[in-house]
């Protein structure tokens, strides 16, 4: 694990701590929801099974109650104990045909002797003992409980044949008779029927020897290999048989597999949903790594120019930002060591040939003097003078060498910028009056720690640079100080002369480097090398017609 590449550190990161979680959570939470709706599922069916058991007990007593009240009738009563009239007969059939209307569920009502024969019947004409499925066997086993029941299907329509002993209401222990009344099964059905539970559902209604008096389907469906059914049940005690409900898991817990496999589905894309994010993000966060790396190595090839370039978060932005600078600043001080090395190795090399200059130049001087003063002849003195000039020049350039070679060390202290920039622009005002330039300073009274003269001496440097660059009576130049961000002291030295071509901006400060034609390349070189002994930052601005500006920052340490 530890020699895996950042990506797969991050993908492996994604799937221990991202996706292996959810899936124990999605497993636990399909497991504790699947054994929920299971317990749901089995008391909710018990519980309708139940009720429908009590529903279809519930209207077989009332049949049987009724038969009851029945029995009780007085021209019931009578009827078993008087000889048989044909007008007895019909006004019997007639109220029971009334009864038989009034309570609604009865298809036929018929009253039997104790011989067997029929003594009234509503309606006629189908009360035979093989019309109603009934033997001589059946009917006896009949008169020997109180109430019976038997399912007539030789009729089209399945009935179910109650019946009920009557007594005599003056003697309660003698039989007289048999009420006998046919229901429809389908009334005994129809709540069952009522019962929908999806496909694949069978229900039964099964009596006490087994025999199934209610199927639906009415063609058996076997079950398939390997496929669990649940079974639940309910008695019917008063016809002593079972409803039964024959439920396939598949379809009792259809829910529940359908959540199983969205479970499934959603984990899938989770799973391909973390495995495409850890990419793209191992992606994100790998790629400005190798942009860093790459820029790194360029670094430190010595491309200090390169730049780091990255869009993708704040925070390798900033990265890179700061790789950046870390590479100017390395370009700066790289600069800045070839400067100072090239500068150390100039300033002993114009030390010693100043000094062995500096000696055959007084003695040149010294004899060019004599012989103007000697010779008569004005065409030969006057070349002796000139000869005078040009050692007076020599000399001043060898006393530049000798200043850039070995300045003397600066004795910083607290003094006012404004009083700087004002004793420079008054030394050299009198030059500025002569060429008709116009210098504005809005210089405020700022303190910084510098060497006085030596600033006085870079200031006149820099002022003198300006007028020279400068168009005579139409020249320009302005100071402007102020506090930066960071609390330094800023000075702009601005003027709207010729300016200077960008591919010589770079080497104005070089030693002998001149733009003009009367200078000696020294002056701006001994500004930068007195700037930086007194801790001052310096950059130039030019365009071409439209001047030069000198920043100067002071260092906000040694205020």
């Amino acid at each position: 694990m530890l020699n895996l590449s950042l990506r797969w550190r991050i993908f492996w990161f994604y799937l221990v701590f991202g996706l292996a979680p959810l899936a124990m959570v999605a497993v636990f939470s399909f497991t504790s929801y699947s054994s929920s709706v299971s317990r749901i599922n089995e008391k909710q069916v018990n519980a309708l099974v139940e009720r429908i058991g009590w529903q279809t007990d519930s209207f077989c007593y009332n049949l049987f109650k009724d038969l009851d009240i029945l029995t009780h009738f007085p021209y019931v009563q009578l009827r078993f104990l008087e000889f048989p009239r044909a007008r007895t007969q019909d006004g019997i059939r007639e109220k029971l045909e009334i009864f038989r209307i009034n309570t609604g569920n009865f298809s036929h009502i018929a009253l039997y002797n104790r011989d067997f024969s029929i003594v009234a019947e509503t309606p006629a004409g189908n009360s035979s003992l093989e019309g109603w499925g009934l033997d001589r066997s059946r009917l006896e086993q009949a008169f020997q409980h109180d109430y019976y029941h038997l399912v007539n299907a030789n009729q089209k329509n399945k009935q179910v044949v109650l019946l009920r002993k009557v007594y005599d209401f003056r003697d309660p222990s003698r039989e007289v008779g048999m009420v006998a009344a046919t229901v429809l099964l389908s009334d005994f059905t129809r709540f069952i029927k009522e019962l929908d539970l999806g496909i694949g559902i069978q229900k039964f209604i099964i009596t006490q020897n087994g025999t199934r008096v209610f199927a639906e389907p009415r063609i058996e469906v076997k079950d398939e290999a390997g496929q669990k059914v649940r079974e639940y049940e309910a008695t019917l005690p008063l016809l002593n048989w079972r409803i039964m409900i024959r439920i396939p898991e598949m379809h009792l817990f259809s829910d529940v597999n359908r959540l199983a496999w969205l479970t499934f589905a959603f984990c899938l894309f989770v799973a391909l949903l973390t495995f495409a994010a850890s990419l793209f993000f191992s992606r994100r966060i790998t790629r400005p790594v190798k942009t860093l790396i790459n820029g790194a190595q360029k670094f430190a090839t010595g491309d200090f120019e390169h730049r780091i370039e990255i869009t993708s978060g704040p925070e390798m932005r900033r990265l890179a930002r700061e790789f950046n600078c870390m590479a100017a600043t390395l370009q700066e001080r790289q600069t800045e060591l070839i400067e100072a090395a090239k500068l150390a190795s100039l300033g002993l090399l114009s030390a010693g040939f100043a000094h062995e200059v500096k000696n055959p130049l007084a003695g040149i001087k010294t004899s060019s003097q004599v012989l103007a003063r000697k010779i008569q002849d004005r065409r030969l003195a006057a070349l002796a003078l000139a000869i005078n000039r040009e050692v007076d020049r020599l000399d001043r350039i060898m006393s530049g060498l000798l200043e850039f070679a070995g300045p003397r060390p600066s004795e910083a202290a607290m003094f006012s910028l404004k009083e700087i920039v004002d004793r420079s622009v008054s030394l050299v005002g009198v030059r500025m009056l002569e060429k008709g330039v116009v210098c504005n300073s809005k210089v405020d009274n700022h303190l910084v720690f510098v060497d006085k003269d030596q600033m006085i001496q870079v200031m006149v440097n820099l002022l003198l640079n300006a007028l020279s660059a400068v168009l005579p009576r139409k020249g320009e130049i302005k100071l402007v100080s102020w506090l930066n961000p960071r609390d330094q002291v800023v000075l702009l030295i601005s003027d709207n002369g010729y300016g200077i071509d960008q591919e010589k901006l770079d080497r104005i400060f070089d030693p002998f480097f001149t733009l003009s034609p009367q200078g000696t390349g020294l002056g701006l070189s001994i500004v930068y090398s007195l700037l930086k002994q007194n801790h001052v930052r310096v950059q130039v601005n030019s365009e071409k017609n439209r001047g030069t500006t000198f920043r100067l920052v002071f260092s906000e340490q040694r205020r």
